[in-house]
């Protein structure tokens, strides 16, 4: 268990004891002081993290201390527009060359590419423990449009209840918590596009809508071969139709 307490003027960090942690304190022309704790260990398979510090904690402690094995993580990143991290969150390129990053301190977002190379290839970590690979090629029918991210990630999380909210969410978080740096739904979407690679599902960009808006665009998926006529059900028009508010996602 991490711990942290804090007010303006000091902050106190507790790890576990494989962890240390240091604080480092940012100062950037035109942008407000950030403090920010770095968490490291000798142990490479648990992820570490970087977490802000404010006058008050927004959100909770993000991933440190959490396994993840077989997994490609986003590298860290701050805005080159506001040089802020607290509203920086990170979607698979549907290419799967790297990582499309979002900063939502804009309007409209601003969004950026960052071009890594895979650590990882094939069905392998979490998502082929818990069986992602498969259950998310049921997620989408033979005779569906193009579906946006959403659709299928609802689907998924109406299939597998129990594993969205306890190996996934759980592990990763989401955005409906708060903005942050990897989610569940990134896990989901890198799962997706190793069955676009794999040939099993078709993808294409498209807008974002209701609660995804604030990627600008993303990710739709549709069977192979995809609809002719180009049909899309985005997140808003599948959440009227099934009586949600296409604003909100509302976890288990």
């Amino acid at each position: 268990m991490v711990g942290i307490s804090n007010c303006p003027s000091v902050v106190e960090v507790t790890v576990p004891p494989a962890f240390s942690a240091s604080l480092v304190i940012h100062r950037l022309p035109g942008a407000r002081e950030r403090h920010i704790v770095r968490f490291q260990t000798t142990d490479p398979s648990i992820l570490v993290s970087w977490y802000r510090v404010s006058a008050r904690l927004r959100r909770p402690l993000e991933c440190a201390g959490t396994t993840f094995s077989g997994v490609d993580l986003p590298p860290p990143q701050v805005c080159p527009l506001c040089a802020h991290d607290d509203e920086v969150s990170a979607v698979p390129d549907g290419e799967q060359s790297g990582w499309r990053f979002v900063c939502e301190n804009h309007v409209p977002p601003y969004t950026w590419l960052v071009k890594t190379p895979r650590t990882s290839s094939g069905r392998e970590g979490i998502s082929a423990e818990i069986g992602l690979y498969d259950d998310l090629v049921e997620c989408v029918y033979r005779d569906d449009p193009w579906l946006e991210h959403g659709v299928v990630e609802y689907r998924y999380q109406l299939l597998r209840p129990t594993l969205y909210r306890e190996e996934l969410v759980a592990r990763f978080g989401h955005r409906a918590q708060g903005p942050r740096h990897f989610s569940a739904s990134a896990l989901i979407a890198k799962a997706l596009g190793q069955l676009r690679d794999e040939g099993i599902l078709s993808w294409q960009y498209g807008k974002a809508t209701g609660f995804w808006a604030y990627n600008g665009s993303i990710s739709y998926w549709a069977p192979v071969p995809p609809p002719d006529d180009g049909r899309e059900l985005t997140w808003t028009q599948f959440a009227h139709d099934v009586g949600l508010d296409p604003e909100c996602w509302v976890l288990p």
